[in-house]
Order: structure tokens, then C-alpha cells, then sequence
């Protein structure tokens, strides 16, 4: 989220745990089914992954304001809200890839494959962290509002409180790859990729749940309720897997699914497709981790010619 003279950004995710493993026992990691997004006074957009029992027409439930909409019909595949343009590919007829384009510049690309997620946020430089004090005030916005993070104890002069910023799971967008993790205290984490036992046990810990336990308004309705099991994704007992190779990890049954040499033949050296694959044991969700992160690079190197 972000929230400056210029911006009130708010991008909100459900996350729950995915089926079981194909030898029964639960998956101790979590994909994002659901999310809710909002830039400054524009409609809410509300989008939910279907469950495999009604995914056999349409692959995601799109709500605006509380309407659900449809882009099954070519007249449908464009549609302007307040603030907000909402676009379907002309060829996807199931509601499978989504385009949010918000009047601030700010975007989504939203792909659902399997019964999850997979969200890219674009930002225009208008969102990159500045200084308050060299903020250029004008007639037509209001100046000093709150910056997003938490005044930290210690000191009430730092970034946190001197700077407008964007804050939460997807980091801090100034170009500088070390402050990513910067907890709602200001506190920044620092850490290695791929992480070790202990780095991913810190990041959850001190940068992930303190995220999820902000006490912001919710931008999804209850009445829209897709996720039918609440402890799925508000389970304060839940530990995640933070090392799929570690030993205690690896269960004598899954073995007989796949093997380590497969999962490093398969995932040509991409942490986040072992771990998928080691943790879920399904060989078409590491695949598709993969072609997204593929793609992601390429997007990435395309706008950075640009």
C-alpha cells in the first residue's frame, strides 16, 4: 500500500493452503486466492480464484463495488469504472487473465491457473519513495497526510516518517533491493536468495506476519465469502515449511512421486519452483511457477529497455 499526497493505494490478498499432497498430508505452505485493490477514490475490485467444482465455465469471480461482473461476450471486454478500466483479452473467454488499470497509472495482471493467483503490480515512477519535504504542493491535492508506516519508538525521524513510500509484502519501490523487507515498525530485514532455514524463518516471523496482522480497514465485502474454511488462511497455529530439502521435511511418501534429481532437472535451479514442487508434490504447479517467473523476467527486461 502506499498513501501520499498524490496516492492512496491499497492492495489487500487472501492466501490459503493448497490441497492435499497426492499421499494425504496437508501442504504447509499457502497460495493466494483472493484479492481486493483500491486506488485513491476509485471503485473496489474484488477478484477470487474459483474452487475446481466451479471452475468448469469460469475461472475467477470478478466483483466491482459489490456487482459481479463478466467478460464472456466481445462487447464485455473492456469495462471503465470510477477510476478503474478493468480488460479481458479478446480470445480468454473464462475469466482466466484479468488486466486492472487504475487512472493513477497503477496496474495489475492477474493470471489464474489451477485454482490460484498469480498477481504482477506495475507502478509508474509517480509512486517511487520521495521526500516529504521536497513534495511539491498543489491546489487541486491535499498536503501532510500520514505516511503509510508507523512512527518507529525510537526515533521519529527516520524514512519511515519523513518519506511517502510504498510499504507491505512487495516492498519498498526506490530501487534499492536491501529495504524490501521493512517491517510496519521500520525495521528492515535483511536476508539472502534462495534463503536458509533460518533467513526464511525470519522473514515469516518478523516481516510476513506482522504484515498480516495490521489493523486496516478490509477492503473485502463478508458477504462474498468463495474461501470455505476461515482457518485456512486466519490460523494462528499455522507454521509454514521454510525448507522443503531439509530432511525432517521430506516425507519417505513422497519418494514414490517424484525424486530430488527430477525436482533439480525440472526446475533448472529456481528456488521457488523446487520449493512449489517439494511442498505441494504436484509436478504442474512447480511448471507453472517456472512459466511465470520466466515470463516476469521478460517483462521485466522488456520495460527496463524501454
Amino acid at each position: 500500500m502506499m498513501k501520499s499526497p498524490r496516492h492512496d493505494f491499497m492492495l489487500q490478498a487472501r492466501f490459503e493452503q493448497p490441497p492435499e499432497t497426492l499421499w494425504e498430508e496437508r501442504v504447509r505452505s499457502t497460495v493466494m486466492t483472493g484479492l481486493a485493490v483500491r486506488d485513491n477514490q476509485s471503485s473496489v475490485v474484488q477478484v477470487f480464484a474459483r474452487k475446481d467444482h466451479r471452475r468448469w465455465r469460469y475461472r475467477t469471480d470478478v466483483y466491482v463495488d459489490g456487482e459481479r461482473i463478466f467478460f464472456d461476450m466481445p462487447w464485455k471486454k473492456i469495462q471503465t469504472f470510477s477510476g478503474v478500466t478493468i480488460r479481458s483479452p479478446p480470445r480468454n473467454m473464462n475469466q482466466s487473465e484479468l488486466e486492472i488499470m487504475f487512472a493513477s497509472g497503477a496496474g495489475l495482471r492477474i493470471e489464474e491457473s489451477r485454482g490460484l493467483l498469480n498477481v504482477v503490480v506495475a507502478l509508474p515512477h509517480t509512486f517511487n519513495e520521495s521526500n516529504w519535504r521536497s513534495w511539491e504542493e498543489t491546489k487541486s491535492e491535499p498536503f501532510f497526510w500520514e505516511t503509510t508506516t508507523q512512527t518507529p519508538i525510537f526515533s521519529r525521524f527516520d524514512k519511515c516518517s519523513t518519506y511517502y513510500r510504498t510499504v507491505g509484502l512487495l516492498g519498498t519501490y526506490n530501487g534499492d533491493p536491501y529495504d524490501d523487507l521493512t517491517t510496519p515498525d521500520c525495521m528492515e530485514i535483511r536476508t539472502n536468495y534462495p534463503q536458509s532455514e533460518p533467513d526464511a524463518r525470519n522473514i515469516y516471523y518478523e516481516f510476513g506476519r506482522l504484515d498480516r496482522n495490521l489493523h486496516i480497514p478490509s477492503l473485502f465485502q463478508p458477504e462474498y465469502k468463495p474461501i470455505y474454511d476461515p482457518l485456512s488462511f486466519a490460523d494462528d497455529r499455522y507454521i509454514p515449511l521454510f525448507d522443503p530439502w531439509h530432511h525432517s521435511d521430506y516425507s519417505s511418501w513422497s519418494g514414490l512421486i517424484f525424486s530430488r534429481e527430477e525436482v533439480k532437472v525440472l526446475c533448472q535451479g529456481v528456488p521457488a519452483c523446487e520449493y512449489d514442487f517439494m511442498s505441494s508434490g504436484r509436478r504442474e504447479d512447480a511448471l507453472d511457477t517456472l512459466e511465470y517467473e520466466r515470463k516476469f523476467e521478460l517483462k521485466k527486461q522488456k520495460g527496463e529497455i524501454r
